[in-house]
């Protein structure tokens, strides 16, 4: 008997796998020498400078990070070390679980309807729409 097929959310590769981290310096050059990634693009997000995150349906206006993509081929590497206490995914993770990949990113035309898909399928989601 062949089981029925997982329900999909029909995405797009991951144009980045995002890992969180203690100490974003030591890591970049932890993967300059075992991976031999030898550029980044580091920026950082300062609380109340931009539009405030959102994390499960709210705001989050205190969110700070230094974030870093691996200037190489996709997917990308994000290295992500967030700089506040405040409540997202990256700082429940390294809370709970310590460094490591905490998630995958997508672009997507339709975001609703895929965390509407989502939500039904019982994944998390956390959407960051630039512009908004």
């Amino acid at each position: 008997m062949t089981p029925e097929p997982l329900p999909s959310l029909d995405l797009p590769a991951p144009y980045h796998i995002g890992i969180v981290v203690k100490d974003i310096e030591k890591t970049i050059e932890r993967y300059q020498d075992v991976f031999g990634i030898r550029e980044w693009r580091v920026q950082e997000r300062r609380p109340g400078e931009t539009q405030p995150w959102h994390w499960h349906g709210e705001p989050q206006p205190d969110v700070g990070m230094i974030f870093a993509y691996s200037v190489t081929d996709f997917p990308l590497i994000e290295l992500v070390q967030p700089t506040t206490d405040a409540k997202w995914s990256a700082t429940e993770h390294l809370r709970t679980h310590g460094e490591g990949i905490y998630h995958l990113g997508y672009s997507v035309d339709d975001m609703e309807g895929i965390i509407e898909r989502a939500s039904r399928l019982g994944v998390k989601t956390e959407a960051y729409v630039e512009g908004e």
